[in-house]
């Protein structure tokens, strides 16, 4: 994939996940609908603007699913990435999108997860959205490092993703 750095979370600002954000060059467009990444456990893992208010030359913003403090703390010094002009590709083709959709994905330390809702191929650094019972959406790295074993029969994928990864759409600490 290839991101380009665009900015710093650098400090919580309210109780509710509020993060200031530093944009380098003050160039760089937010928007809701395009997700920035952030490197959790080495991995580029995308995140949603929930909502993006400027203030002072910064901007106070809220990601999706990350609207408590202790969650929007441990972002809390980490740069920001957006994809270089060009973006993302199209969607993976039907039959390779569908092969696994619907299967439940169980995680080695949390337990049945979510299922799974549709592939995003973004370029390098495709993901999965799972579905949880609760209706939260999570995004896990589409790797075959990641994935221990997949069940057809039963429509399960087994996965060993890395700690924190589900913590941060589940909001566990």
């Amino acid at each position: 994939m290839n991101l380009v750095p665009i900015g710093k979370l650098q400090k919580t600002f309210g109780t509710h996940g509020e993060l200031l954000l530093a944009l380098y060059g003050g160039g760089a467009a937010l928007s809701q609908k395009s997700p920035v990444f952030i490197g959790v456990e080495g991995l580029s893992v995308p995140f949603y603007f929930k909502s993006i208010m400027e203030k002072g030359g910064k901007f106070v913003v809220i990601f999706d699913d990350m609207e408590q403090e202790a969650l929007a703390e441990a972002l809390v010094g980490k740069e920001i990435f957006a994809e270089k002009a060009g973006g993302r590709k199209p969607s993976a083709s039907p039959a390779e999108s569908e092969d696994m959709l619907g299967y439940t994905f169980v995680d080695a330390a949390y337990g049945a997860i979510g299922r799974l809702t549709r592939r995003l191929d973004y370029p390098g650094n495709p993901v999965l959205e799972l579905a949880t019972e609760q209706g939260k959406e999570i995004l896990i790295p589409n790797s075959p490092d990641f994935i221990t074993a997949v069940d057809k029969k039963r429509k399960i994928v087994s996965v060993s993703l890395p700690e924190g990864l589900v913590d941060v759409y589940l909001q566990r600490s």
